[in-house]
């Protein structure tokens, strides 16, 4: 974590570009372990359920969809907010 810290301080003092593939290069690890795991799953791995802070109980699967969706949502914000 400490050194997870470091590098978004020594990025923000680089400058915005810096910060960008840090959040980025981040991102697409996250998300390439998250895959791993579901790429491993089975069909009973899919249907566990459990409890979403704002949607409630949800199952493996939802949770998934859902991500892939917020994802989207977030990606395409992010691709408004650069300049051309």
């Amino acid at each position: 974590m400490i050194s997870e810290r470091a590098e978004i301080v020594k990025a923000l003092e680089a400058g915005p570009l810096i910060l960008r593939r840090l959040v980025r290069d981040r991102f697409e690890a996250l998300r390439a372990e998250l895959a791993s795991l579901l790429t491993g799953a089975g069909d009973a791995s899919w249907r566990r359920a459990g409890e979403h802070g704002e949607h409630g109980r949800i199952t493996v699967q939802q949770l998934a969809a859902h991500t892939a969706g917020e994802d989207a949502d977030h990606l395409a914000q992010i691709a408004r907010m650069i300049p051309a």
